[in-house]
């Protein structure tokens, strides 16, 4: 064999190697970490073995010859490892594991380092025509093979039995996952028993550089019923909708943390049947590969509490050649939801028994006109000649917002000033949730003579505005004449009032839902709902009008290592920092919303290309001068900045071409702003 040639080889096998080592440690991702770990053993080995052979004196192929060592026993501890963390036996990733597992090497070292005067690794170590640096086995050498070959064994045994458990492989697969494990292990035993055909070429570093190879491409390059196992990690375990994998037999598959909670399970799913799962009365849907799926509620008993209320969304899951490989369920919890909806069905049926008033009061959809008919019933069908006044209570303020009476604006004004500063009666109703009834206003503590005296009113009753425990308002009926309100009279004000209370509410709860629609629930911002309904809007006036548009998309770098390191509960509250951030930098105008996961989007109508970069520049730096959480969190983003030119044929195009440029700034190390010429 030509010497040089195999030492070239070795070392474009060691680049190689190191190479993919790299581009794991990058994803970030616990599995391809240690993944990573296995490949820069692997090719500290392989390479040192290159200039074992390339090296000239006998002293500097000995110090080869150690680390090569060194680096394939390394390399058995991190393939155990990350077998360990790839079959989810993660309980035996703990540091007492850690410290047996390192026993072994840790004495290898030791051996390596002391071998040449106690010979207990390699005795007559010898050069063998200028080249090869051959050696007898010491003792020692032996407790060392047969741990390299039990820790290769274990993962291979546990890869073995996780994939005849969770996801079956096809034959080419199963090939290379038996190549894989075969090929280092015939080619150490040549080495090992010396056969006189390759002698004395050890072949092990190619045969383990091809093996893991092989096992990366099986383990990295399957799609397991659809998800990728490291997107798996990244998003379907950090999802807060539950998602579970069926096989074909209806068994689980797998399963993330969210719904293991909304299920309530006291272990594992998988394995599991699903009716084992999810429990009668429950109707499980008909998962017919020829059918459509449309949303569907399933209710779960809840011991001790309301029963919780589910989304369920089943789709088949097929491989290339339409072959049905199982079904992913999606949950989402939506018992707030349904509690609402039922909370407004309930207001609806009580509204019905006063259709007068309702159709009065609930017609119009904004809060400033129903505080408006509700001004004008309670003057027009009450005897309230001195007319009528609504203020708006915040509860979370703990204060007076607003109102609408037939006062006027000036007086009203006054009136309201006088609510937030806790004088008056309306403070008094809304302290004690009763109503305040003045026949005659002489003779009133809370009263303003001069309001009073200004608006001739001469009586009033007040009545607060209860809905579902909460209160949102007062309601006044004013009078002109001192008088003894007739209990009927009183009685229907307070029928009004609750009526009104309800129909407030319920704008209110009308305007939530409306506002959840359009709004990403963590940050505040727009969702990407809204995101695409405006930016379509933009992208047509940009075009009507031609007048230049740009897009900025952004993402936080390095943002799991942040959920690692602080928590879910910190990541969350730096996202709604930057948000916040990001919205005190923009234009009123600038639509800014959040794209998904880390990643937001920044719309910017009327910005030419120059001025846009030059945002992105500067809101980089504004997020890389601050913290986000008390000093503790500092963060960095990535931007991509993209422009409406004629070649643009639509807004989806524009964002994608502001994402590509994006992913190129986290190419060119991150922290940066990027665009493409």
């Amino acid at each position: 064999m030509n010497i040089y040639f195999f030492v070239f080889f070795l070392f474009i096998t060691a680049t190689i190697t190191l190479t993919f080592a790299l581009r794991s440690w990058q994803k970030g991702v616990s599995r391809t970490i240690y993944f990573s770990l296995l490949l820069g053993s692997l090719s500290t080995g392989t390479f040192s073995y290159a200039m074992e052979l390339w090296g000239g004196e006998e002293t500097s192929k000995f110090f080869w010859l150690m680390i090569k060592y060194a680096g394939f026993v390394l390399t058995a501890v991190f393939w155990l490892l990350f077998t360990l963390h790839f079959t989810e036996r993660r309980q035996w990733l703990r540091l007492p594991y850690y410290v047996t597992m390192a026993i072994i090497p840790a004495i290898t070292f030791l051996m390596l380092l002391t071998t040449s005067q106690t010979g207990w690794m390699f005795k007559n170590i010898r050069l063998w025509e200028q080249t090869y640096l051959i050696f007898d086995y010491g003792p020692y050498f032996w407790v060392h093979t047969l741990y390299m070959y039990t820790m290769f064994g274990l993962g291979f045994s546990f890869l073995y039995v996780w994939f005849r458990q969770k996801q079956p492989l096809n034959t080419l697969q199963w090939i290379g996952l038996v190549s894989g494990i075969s090929i280092p292990f015939f080619t150490n035993l040549i080495v090992v028993f010396r056969l006189p055909f390759l002698a004395p070429i050890d072949l092990t570093p190619l045969g383990m550089a091809l093996g893991i190879w092989l096992i990366g491409w099986v383990l990295f390059g399957v799609n397991f019923s659809g998800v990728n196992p490291i997107a798996r990690e990244t998003l379907i375990e950090s999802l807060k909708d539950g998602v579970i994998v069926l096989d074909t037999h209806r068994m689980i598959t797998d399963a993330n943390p969210a719904a293991r909670h909304l299920l309530a399970a006291p272990g594992s799913l998988i394995g599991q049947p699903l009716e084992t799962a999810i429990s009668d009365p429950i109707v499980l849907p008909t998962l017919d590969i020829a059918d459509t799926y449309p949303h569907q509620e399933i209710t779960l008993p809840n011991p001790g509490g309301e029963p919780r209320v589910l989304d369920l969304r089943a789709s088949p899951l097929v491989d290339k050649t339409q072959l049905l490989r199982g079904w992913l369920l999606l949950l989402r919890d939506i018992t707030e939801q349904k509690k609402l909806q039922n909370e407004i069905k309930k207001q609806s049926l009580r509204n019905a028994a006063l259709a007068e008033i309702e159709l009065a009061i609930n017609q119009p959809h904004e809060l400033a006109g129903v505080l408006r008919k509700i001004v004008d019933t309670t003057y027009e069908l009450l005897p309230a000649a001195g007319g009528a006044t609504i203020l708006m209570w915040d509860d979370e303020a703990r204060s007076f917002e607003h109102a609408d009476s037939t006062l006027p604006a000036e007086d009203l004004n006054h009136l309201l000033l006088r609510a937030r500063q806790g004088r008056g009666s309306a403070s008094w109703i809304v302290a004690n949730r009763q109503p305040k009834i003045v026949p005659d206003t002489h003779y009133d503590p809370f009263g303003d003579s001069s309001l009073m005296v200004a608006n001739s009113i001469l009586a009033y009753a007040g009545f607060p505005l209860v809905a579902n425990g909460k209160i949102v308002g007062v309601l006044y009926a004013n009078d002109t004449q001192p008088r003894a309100y007739l209990e009927d009279d009183l009685r229907f004000l307070q029928t009004l009032a609750n009526r009104a209370a309800m129909a407030i509410y319920r704008v209110q709860q009308f305007s939530q839902v409306q506002q959840q629609a359009i709004t990403d629930h963590l940050t505040g911002i727009l969702n990407r709902r809204q995101l695409f309904n405006l930016g379509e809007l933009e992208f047509r006036r940009a075009r009507r009008f031609n007048r230049p548009l740009c897009a900025i998309l952004l993402d936080i770098d390095h943002f799991k290592m942040i959920n690692d390191t602080y928590g879910h509960a910190k990541g969350d509250q730096v996202l709604k920092n930057l948000a916040q951030f990001l919205k005190l930098q923009l234009r009123e105008f600038d639509i800014l919303a959040r794209y998904g996961g880390e990643e937001f989007v920044i719309i910017l109508p009327g910005a030419d290309f120059a001025n846009a970069r030059n945002i992105a520049h500067r809101l980089r730096k504004g997020v890389e001068d601050r913290t986000m959480i008390n000093g503790s969190v500092s963060i960095t983003i990535s931007l991509g900045v993209a422009e409406l030119t004629e070649a643009t044929p639509d807004f989806q195009a524009l964002i994608n071409q502001a994402d590509m440029a994006m992913y190129e700034a986290k190419r060119a190390g991150r922290n940066r702003v990027a665009w493409l010429e």
